[in-house]
């Protein structure tokens, strides 16, 4: 019992310091970004059977504090059985810069036959040098997009992201709210350590000829957690990682509605 405890103390430790350390390191490395600097902006949002929340992301995008003409937002059907699709073209007829894309078979191969084949159809299609993701449930800040862009004006930044906060009354939900802040934080901390060890595919982007580079999700290996995947690839070729901690940076997402929900996603993460 006693070297379990002396364990956990260790543990608990090495933790803080790692976060402390990794934290302190990560703010100083982020690139300083360009006064003015406005590059066009593609948004990639992939959506399956999303038809409550898609509306809602679409509309805070398209509202976004970036001039309007400088950027683009690719929704992209995954194959959706309800009316996400119809809810997409909606929107689109009220927004010039909204494009729909429909997927309605799967990719040819594995690793493009989920999410990640809506993503890849999206990047495909972008006209952006800087690509950036989230998912159809969630709500991005006002200056999200020219928050996550200006850093892009460092040549040698090849992904950057940011945090997910969750929204919710529960105590369930407040519970998940901070597990996220914590996965993030220590997720940007291993990066100010030169160890990346996650990051999240609903606040995310990455430069288009870097991912061209890589050869997209197609050559990318990984089993489940693609955006990972791609974090270690953009590393390994030696460009430059960002994980911002502004809050006009954060995008916010719904929490697990139940436990069953919450262990399928943590299985899925592990």
């Amino acid at each position: 019992m006693l070297s379990i405890f002396i364990f956990a103390i260790a543990l608990y430790i090495f933790r803080t310091l790692f976060i402390y350390f990794g934290s302190r390191k990560i703010r100083k490395n982020n690139s300083d970004p360009q006064v003015g600097f406005f590059p066009f902006i593609s948004v990639v949002v992939p959506a399956r059977n999303e038809q409550e929340k898609i509306e809602s992301c679409l509309v805070a995008l398209a509202k976004s504090n970036y001039p309007a003409d400088k950027f683009e937002i690719i929704a992209v059907n995954d194959r959706s059985t309800d009316s996400t699709l119809q809810k997409m073209n909606e929107v689109s007829a009220k927004f010039a810069n909204i494009k729909i894309l429909d997927l309605t078979k799967p990719r040819e191969t594995n690793n493009l036959k989920g999410k990640p084949g809506a993503i890849d159809m999206g990047i495909k299609q972008a006209e952006g040098e800087i690509i950036l993701m989230t998912d159809a449930d969630c709500i991005v800040e006002n200056n999200w997009i020219a928050n996550m862009a200006r850093h892009y004006s460092d040549e040698k930044l090849g992904l950057q992201a940011s945090f997910t906060l969750i929204k919710g009354n529960r105590l369930f939900d407040k519970l998940q709210a901070v597990e996220w802040i914590f996965m993030h934080t220590m997720a940007s901390a291993g990066m100010g350590l030169n160890q990346p060890l996650g990051c999240y595919g609903n606040n995310l982007s990455v430069r288009k000829s870097v991912y061209e580079l890589l050869g997209g999700y197609k050559n990318i290996k990984f089993s489940i957690t693609e955006d990972l995947a791609l974090e270690q690839a953009v590393f390994r070729k030696g460009y430059k990682i960002n994980y911002l901690t502004e809050k006009d940076a954060t995008v916010t997402t719904l929490p697990c509605s139940n436990m069953t929900e919450y262990i399928s996603q943590h299985r899925r993460w592990a």
